[in-house]
Formats: structure tokens, C-alpha cells, sequence
């Protein structure tokens, strides 16, 4: 197979319905917009096309099919072994983390973000009525003394740890910036979030996106502290360009993975659309 990838010519990407084509004057590239302009792959084009066949268009039925695929991929990918039974599914990742929020915090809590970080990682917070509390990125060197680039600030999330907060919410691969998380600073974040009692949620949805040379490194992979505080959130929607489809899942921490727990019960109001 071809490694050549065209993108179609401006008069045929205008003629697209999506919120990137449609939002802005024809004399501006909407190049803010999280959509790639790539053809879809031929196997995701196929699935709609019978799908259409089929009139297939009604509401989702529940199925395991979504958390298998997700599992074997994560297997395949990045050695983490979640088990398809740990993976629910929800119609995207921002509905996830604003639904997990609104169950694991309460109005008035503090919940973490560590700028510059994706916008609306404030606004799910506030829409909660929980405080935003910063925690911004660093540019201090690793343990072994050498400057990488940012990354996490330990010491300042260490610090709104210890002031009370509820949550944090974690952007990994980190968008924007260049940044795949080292192993061992998740392994800190995750210890952190065990001595303080801070959940961590972690947005993965850039995650087959990595570039040759960095390994992405799944949160709840990196220990058992992690298991206990994650959630995991993940798509296909960056990857592949599917957003519109509406299909996302949450493994969430052990503690919350009994079908009675209202984190997994959430995904019943959310669920993703039936082409997803």
C-alpha cells in the first residue's frame, strides 16, 4: 500500500458539511480545527458504505464490539493489557471527562490543569461548578540534569495536591506541544495521585498519533497507583478522522468497574452513534 497521502483540492474540501468547513469565510484556512483533511482509509470508508446499504441508521445497540477492538488494539500498540471488560463506551472523549467530572467531584472542588493545555479542559471544569486550579507546565530539567523540553511540573502539582484538589486532568500525548509523557514522570503523577487522593483523567486521545522515535505510554499502564486513581479516555476520532462519527470509551479505575458503579452506569445517557 501507498505511504502517499493526498489531500483533495480546496473547491472539494469546502463542499464538506464538518465544523472546520463550514465555520469560516472561504479566504481563511480554518487550520485551528482538529480535523485532518486526509481521505478516510479505505477499510473505514467500506464500513459506511454498507452501512448505508444496509439503511443501517438506528440507535446503538449495546454491544462488546467497541471495548474488543479498543482492548486488541491497545494490546497490539502499547503492550497494556486492559481486558475488554474494563473498556465502556461514550459518545466522545469531552463527554466523557464532563460526565466523569460531574460524578467525582462536587461544585466548589478544585480540579488541575496544567497549561498551556487544550481550552476546553477549563470549561468542562467550570461547567461542573468546580474552581480551576493551574499547574503549568515546566521547562526544569529530568532527573538525569538534561533540558528536555516541558513537561510535567511534579513540584506544583505536588503543591495543588496538597491544597485540596478533587481531580486532575491530564493531556497525554499533551496537545498542544509536542509532549509524550515519560513513563516515569506518569509513575510520579500516578504516586502523587495516591497520597493525596486525587483522581487523575487522563485524555489519550492523540495517543495513535505519536511520531516515529516517542512511545506513548498509557496512563493506567505505568502501576498499580494509577489503576487506582485513572481513568482513560480514548478515540479513534484524532487518528483517523472520525469525530463526526461520535464513538469514544473510558476504562476507568478499578475501584469503579463494577456495573453498579455510576461512572460506567453514565455511558447509558451517552452513548456513542450506531456508525462510530
Amino acid at each position: 500500500m501507498s505511504s502517499t497521502f493526498l489531500v483533495p483540492p480546496l473547491t472539494e474540501l469546502r463542499q464538506r458539511l464538518s465544523a472546520k468547513w463550514q465555520t469560516f469565510p472561504n479566504d481563511v484556512l480554518p487550520l485551528p480545527v482538529a480535523e485532518m483533511d486526509f481521505p478516510l482509509a479505505e477499510p473505514v470508508a467500506a464500513a459506511l458504505h454498507q452501512a448505508i446499504r444496509r439503511s443501517d441508521t438506528g440507535y446503538a445497540a449495546p454491544t462488546a464490539d467497541l471495548a474488543k477492538a479498543v482492548a486488541g488494539y491497545a494490546l497490539r500498540t502499547w503492550d497494556w493489557d486492559i481486558g475488554p471488560d474494563g473498556v465502556h463506551t461514550v459518545a466522545d472523549v469531552g463527554i466523557g471527562i464532563l460526565e466523569t467530572l460531574r460524578r467525582i467531584v462536587a461544585p466548589g472542588d478544585k480540579v488541575v490543569i496544567s497549561p498551556p493545555v487544550y481550552e476546553p479542559f477549563s470549561w468542562w471544569v467550570q461547567e461542573v461548578g468546580a474552581h480551576v486550579v493551574e499547574a503549568p507546565l515546566t521547562e526544569a530539567p529530568s532527573a538525569d540534569g538534561i533540558a528536555r523540553g516541558p513537561r510535567l511540573d511534579l513540584d506544583a502539582l505536588e503543591r495543588a495536591f496538597t491544597d485540596g484538589a478533587r481531580a486532575y486532568l491530564l493531556c497525554s500525548p499533551h496537545n498542544p506541544l509536542d509532549l509524550v509523557h515519560p513513563r516515569e514522570d506518569l509513575a510520579a503523577l500516578a504516586e502523587l495521585a495516591e497520597k493525596y487522593g486525587v483522581f487523575v483523567l487522563a485524555d489519550e486521545i492523540h495517543a495513535p498519533l505519536v511520531l516515529a522515535g516517542a512511545q506513548f505510554v498509557p496512563f493506567l499502564s505505568v502501576s498499580q497507583e494509577a489503576r487506582r486513581w485513572g481513568f482513560s479516555f480514548l478515540s479513534a476520532s484524532k487518528g483517523w478522522n472520525l469525530a463526526g462519527l461520535k464513538a469514544a470509551t473510558i476504562t476507568p479505575p478499578t475501584r469503579h468497574r463494577s456495573g453498579t458503579s455510576s461512572v460506567c452506569r453514565l455511558t447509558a445517557s451517552t452513548a456513542p452513534g450506531t456508525w462510530g
